[in-house]
């Protein structure tokens, strides 16, 4: 008889401790989220990895560290844990499986970055940004109707998507219509004057694979 209240002292520690971990979990995500935003990404993924490891169910820690990873150039790093967030996040937000798109496309691994944007335009056939990110593979895999058809989309849902607007430029570019991709290359430097800095998410920013800089240093370049 005695046995039993001792294994209640020794089990009520072990269950406070796991009451207090996914709060202790969140605490760290946040300050993980704040020195992503300080640009202090080793730390941020330091952060996250000490939340995750309490709590593997804190989505966004695994979105903070996917955005860390990004900003340094680990997208391969940086896609595995933006999938992680969809795993264990909310099922209704379109931006967490672009995210994965962009990087899946930025790692070269095309067909998932479709596979991934398609998944985002499942949960809303508007998104704006996967539609973009569609664009953008289409592009590189050297389907410029397709890519056009994206683009054009995603205009459509959102005009003010300057990454759309330039994906418009190197599509009519490629396709030899340098009136066109003139008049895109307008819409999207009037709404981001550096396209280097067209804004995806808190401060990141959209980064291009090397067929696409190519494709945009060959449009931008001064003609002689």
């Amino acid at each position: 008889m005695k046995i039993i209240p001792l294994l209640g002292v020794l089990l009520f520690p072990m269950a406070a401790s796991a009451a207090a971990a996914p709060s202790e979990a969140k605490k760290l995500s946040g300050q993980a989220y704040s020195a992503y935003s300080a640009n202090k990404y080793d730390e941020a993924i330091r952060l996250a990895d000490a939340s995750i490891k309490l709590d593997p169910s804190d989505w966004e820690a695994f979105h903070f560290r996917a955005w860390s990873h990004y900003s340094t150039g680990q997208y391969a790093k940086a896609a595995s844990d933006h999938a992680q967030s969809v795993s264990v996040g909310p099922k209704t937000d379109p931006y967490l499986a672009f995210s994965v798109a962009l990087c899946k496309s930025l790692a070269g691994q095309n067909q998932q970055a479709l596979e991934w944007a398609g998944r985002s335009l499942a949960i809303d056939a508007k998104f704006a940004m996967a539609l973009t990110q569609q664009g953008y593979v289409h592009f590189d895999l050297g389907q410029l109707d397709k890519a056009k058809e994206n683009f054009l989309a995603a205009l459509a849902a959102d005009a003010k998507r300057a990454d759309a607007h330039l994906g418009l430029a190197l599509v009519e570019s490629k396709k030899g219509d340098a009136f066109d991709a003139k008049k895109h290359l307008a819409d999207a430097t009037t709404l981001s004057p550096d396209l280097d800095a067209i804004d995806i998410w808190m401060g990141a920013k959209r980064r291009f694979t090397a067929k696409q800089k190519a494709a945009i240093a060959a449009l931008t370049r001064p003609k002689k």
